[in-house]
């Protein structure tokens, strides 16, 4: 992925900004408003859940300057592992 003159090239396909694929894939999103539910894995390993009031309620950050640690981190290597799935059943058939 790349950015340049305000549009991300993902796996070949252009995009106006990150706000597409967070309507897309980000189960955080509700109406460009961030719900602001956190995941972090535990040292006991668990997925642990919480929500961060400082994004609850709020304006999606993603296309913004610091962008959004859960869009990155969780929705983004989702995104790829979908497109390598999708490449993989797409071969079989």
């Amino acid at each position: 992925m790349f950015r340049g003159n305000n549009c991300i090239k993902f796996d070949g396909v252009n995009l106006k900004n990150k706000r597409q694929l967070a309507l897309k894939h980000c189960a955080n999103w509700n109406c460009s408003k961030c719900l602001g539910v956190m995941l972090y894995r535990g040292e006991d390993n668990n997925l642990h859940m919480y929500v961060d009031k400082d994004f609850a309620g709020k304006d999606c950050i993603v296309d913004s300057e610091e962008g959004c640690e859960y869009f990155e981190n969780i929705i983004m290597p989702g995104i790829k592992d979908e497109k390598k799935i999708y490449k993989r059943r797409k071969k079989r058939i």
